[in-house]
């Protein structure tokens, strides 16, 4: 149905969001114990 594509479409959206977050994070932790 056109609520349950919404809902994929906004869970893909947050779950991108998040896995950006994520890489950030990583990156600024592995930063941070290079120094």
């Amino acid at each position: 149905t056109y609520e349950q594509l919404v809902a994929l479409e906004n869970k893909f959206k947050t779950t991108r969001y998040l896995s950006v977050c994520e890489r950030l994070n990583l990156a600024l932790s592995l930063s941070l114990t290079e120094t």
